[in-house]
């Protein structure tokens, strides 16, 4: 996952997007924590699929946990969205960092959202229009830090400061920034760990810098196939790289720093996704420069 330069970040030849944390202006944001949450069991899988030229793609053993039902299902995807004790009821099933752990730093969950809210943030994303995407892109340039990579970005679009809160109640104590991406032909980011510092600035206006801690994507597209490319692949796991399709109202996180990258798109039609990253003050680990140090 990687965005244009902006300030507040420091990036690394990994490349990395800069976060939500660090707006053009003035290189800092406000972003908000939470209190902590017991948490339950959620259907969930380390399972990568899907073809992809050069990269081996092994099964995977395949997890099932219980999923509780959808206690609102009277609510319209907005109401849902901005139903504080329901999403909190729902998010409760993930033990984020547990899941992460027993998958050796990755897992997939699957059914991520009531399927009549994960429809309905998809219809959010295909109502934005073409002028509030912004493209993202650099050619590889390791002088500069830059790896190659090209998608359209945004964040400001109507209901998705709705949709970023839900997602920031996976890890409730920590601080966050999420972004949504739209993938055409072509559009791809060659690997890269996501390593990268910002700037946080807190609610009693001291600023920190931060790093990224944990990384998720959340895949917003119907009938994904295999064909269409646009794959993560984890460049870490174990008996070589393993490619996940991005298979609709599932969710990939993996702790950061990590090896991945987002296989070239081969369709017209647009492969939509929600990413960002869960932040933790100070340094979590060093940056790798230019120079290849």
């Amino acid at each position: 996952m990687v965005k244009g330069k902006s300030k507040g970040t420091k990036r690394s030849s990994s490349g990395g997007l800069v976060p939500e944390a660090s707006p053009p202006s003035k290189g800092t944001k406000k972003v908000k924590g939470g209190k902590k949450r017991r948490l339950k069991p959620a259907q969930a899988s380390a399972e990568g699929a899907g073809p992809r030229t050069g990269v081996a793609v092994k099964a995977v053993k395949k997890r099932k946990l219980p999923k509780q039902p959808n206690p609102y299902p009277q609510l319209s995807c907005q109401e849902w969205m901005n139903h504080y004790p329901c999403v909190k009821r729902w998010m409760a099933q993930y033990r984020l960092r547990r899941l992460i752990q027993e998958g050796n730093g990755i897992v997939k969950i699957r059914d991520f959202l009531p399927p009549h809210v994960a429809h309905g943030v998809l219809k959010l994303l295909e109502a934005i229009p073409a002028k509030k995407w912004t493209p993202t892109e650099a050619a590889r340039d390791y002088q500069h830090n830059n790896i190659s990579h090209q998608f359209w970005s945004t964040k400001t679009a109507r209901g998705l400061p709705d949709f970023f809160r839900v997602l920031s109640l996976l890890l409730p104590e920590s601080l966050w920034t999420m972004s949504t991406a739209k993938y055409v032909q072509s559009n791809h980011i060659e690997p890269h760990d996501d390593r990268a510092y910002t700037n946080v600035q807190m609610e009693d206006g001291s600023v920190h810098e931060c790093s990224r801690e944990i990384g998720v994507i959340y895949y917003l597209t119907k009938d994904w196939k295999p064909e269409y490319g646009g794959h993560f692949v984890d460049r870490e796991a174990d008996g070589g790289p393993q490619a996940y399709v991005p298979e609709f109202n599932s969710l990939v996180a993996f702790t950061v720093p990590r090896w991945h990258e987002v296989t070239g798109v081969t369709t017209q039609r647009p492969r939509y996704s929600v990413f960002g990253w869960f932040l933790q003050p100070g340094h979590l680990y060093p940056l790798q420069t230019g120079d290849g140090n």
